[in-house]
């Protein structure tokens, strides 16, 4: 019998694991801290009721992705997968990169990937990004791994795009190029609640993602308008020591999942 997708999860949570740079040598810890790091916000995670996890890494480059960031969350999602198999994992690389995310997805057994330039292009901090939509869907046809699911943002809400098109407009071309599922983040609730309509109302026949900005008070909200949400820092520990391995608040999750649940 086939699993089933973690977009037929009901709610549809996803909290992002937020990884710290990983670069060579300069990495402030090691490997056994960050299998530690992983697996104790996990367990949260696990006790909370969250349903899926996206191991989220943060190394800021200036092209495609570094080689250690590739191994190094390889060997993070294998270890998540193993120790949580319930869990749905998925990935995303801060760089902008159509293939490391689906090759570290495809060596660890994790379901999904979210690429943040999918189409189009933008203006972000480290210059302008070019959509990489056809580059990764290619890539899964070649590796044989149609069942990894590709989360495509659009109009990501950490750059500028470089044209007005329309965000019905983008969504249709991400899910044509062959996003599974789309991701709508607006500068603020309201703006992302606009997307949400707008895009839904055009007919875009894929779940539809809030990207961010989904806490207890607004969730179930948006969740009338949304197939699922992303979120993290509305789950964190206050004023948690950087250093400390356990960075999500239990109690927060649990309160959001059953906020999300209603």
């Amino acid at each position: 019998m086939p699993t089933p997708s973690f977009l037929e999860c009901k709610p549809l949570v996803i909290t992002a694991l937020h990884l710290p740079e990983l670069r060579l040598g300069l990495t402030p810890v090691s490997i056994c801290w960050l299998e530690d790091y992983v697996c104790q916000n996990m367990q949260v995670f696990s006790d909370g009721g969250i349903p899926a996890v996206i191991l989220q890494e943060e190394t800021l480059n200036s092209s495609l992705a570094r080689p250690e960031s590739v191994a190094v969350v390889s060997v993070l999602a294998r270890l998540a997968r193993m120790e949580f198999p319930h869990i749905h994992i998925g990935i995303i690389i801060q760089a902008h990169d159509p293939i490391a995310p689906l090759a570290i997805a495809h060596a660890s057994g994790a379901e999904f990937v979210r690429i943040k330039v999918f189409v189009g292009a933008m203006v972000k901090s480290e210059g302008i990004h070019q959509g990489c939509g056809i580059e990764a869907r290619d890539y899964r046809t070649q590796i044989g791994n149609e069942q990894i699911k590709i989360l495509a943002d659009v109009h990501d809400r950490t750059g500028t795009p470089l044209t007005p098109e329309p965000i019905e407009m983008a969504a249709e071309w991400a899910v044509r190029t062959g996003a599974d599922s789309l991701v709508l983040t607006g500068s603020s609730e309201e703006e992302s609640l606009h997307y949400l309509k707008v895009v839904r109302e055009a007919g875009i026949d894929v779940p539809l993602m809030m990207g961010g900005g989904a806490t207890c008070d607004n969730v179930s909200e948006m969740l009338k308008f949304a197939d699922g949400v992303i979120v993290s820092s509305a789950l964190k520990r206050s004023n948690a020591d950087p250093q400390e391995l356990v960075q999500w608040d239990l109690e927060k999750v649990k309160r959001f999942m059953e906020a999300a649940r209603k």
